[in-house]
């Protein structure tokens, strides 16, 4: 392969790259209004013809049982591997296979410059572009799931509050929980909706707690469950039973920002050590730009470039999980 190209050609080659990545984004986002407009569409058709009948379709030429297995499948891979929360995904910013459609194709582009640099292409295709996906898309996915999921963790005590306050006047539970939703914040604002609407086709409230739990993956909705649980077995004043329970969840809320501030010097020197490269490169384009021309116009200078780079991510990658994971333990 020649690499003695023109510099200006190599500048336009890379700068194509997030143009494609631009053009194939608002595709994928027309086709899905536009899937999204025929379905609406079909939907109504449906609906509204009342005195039409499908075809027959014989037994053995469908089976349902199948299909399901095979969503079911693919969606357990793609919640084992991927970190989607298919419950969650419905607030995602993007559709979830829309984002693992971009996230694939940035692995592949990632895994055709390695091979162009380093050769090996066996090794870049089939080694490092899927572990590249697997690890861009758990690390997307996780960041929608977590973000949602700290809102409703942050917003629950004010919510608790709130009901208990209707509750001392002498609403009842349920009633309180429908009355919650005109004042409270979203997400949790969708979620109690979401209650209310399971209390008001007479799905016991315990019940309606524990999937709202279930669905969001939140311990503290469990407890809330609990609390309901054990005060309609064993009596006593529903009021009192909430307001202690908002104020354990509260102390956790406050224990969990103090582990942010805790860790607040970490996270400074981990985005120090990140941009400090990224402010020295940009420094040495004016003082020497022969010097680092060389960085971004030939071979060689690209390989250290990829490779700088690289070990840059790992680095914030590892600095990140370690505050997670502490952050974790103290919740």
């Amino acid at each position: 392969m020649n690499y003695d190209q023109p510099a200006y050609v190599t500048a336009y080659l890379y700068a194509m790259i997030p143009a494609m990545l631009v053009i194939v984004f608002v595709g994928l986002r027309l086709l899905k209004r536009t899937d999204a407009e025929q379905g609406l569409l079909k939907r109504l058709h449906l609906a509204s013809d009342i005195g039409g009948y499908g075809d027959v379709i014989d037994g053995d030429d469908v089976s349902l049982q199948r299909k399901h297995d095979k969503s079911h499948s693919l969606k357990s891979v793609a919640e084992k591997v991927l970190r989607v929360d298919f419950y969650q995904s419905r607030y995602y910013p993007l559709n979830w296979w829309l984002a693992s459609a971009l996230v694939l194709i940035l692995a592949a582009v990632t895994a055709v410059l390695g091979a162009r640099l380093f050769g090996h292409r066996l090794v870049m295709f089939l080694l490092v572009a899927p572990t590249l996906f697997i690890l861009l898309s758990r690390t997307l996915f996780g960041i929608f799931n977590e973000g949602r999921r700290n809102k409703l963790f942050r917003q629950f005590p004010d919510t608790l509050d709130a009901v208990v306050r209707s509750v001392r006047v002498g609403i009842p539970v349920d009633q309180a929980l429908r009355h919650v939703v005109r004042d409270t914040p979203q997400p949790t604002k969708g979620e109690f909706s979401r209650l209310a609407d399971f209390l008001a086709i007479g799905m016991p409230m315990e019940d309606a707690i524990k999937q709202i739990a279930v669905d969001n993956k939140i311990a503290e909705y469990h407890f809330f469950a609990a609390a309901i649980s054990l005060q309609a077995k064993s009596g006593g004043s529903i009021a009192a039973t909430l307001e202690n329970l908002s104020n354990v969840i509260r102390r956790r809320v406050s224990i969990k920002e103090r582990g942010y501030a805790l860790t607040s010097e970490a996270r400074a020197s981990a985005m120090i050590l990140t941009a400090l490269p990224i402010f020295a490169t940009g420094a040495l384009v004016f003082i020497s730009p022969n010097y680092i021309d060389k960085l971004f116009f030939t071979h060689e200078g690209n390989k250290f470039l990829v490779i700088a780079v690289a070990l840059l991510l790992v680095g914030q990658s590892v600095m990140k999980w370690m505050i997670r994971s502490t952050l974790n333990s103290v919740r």
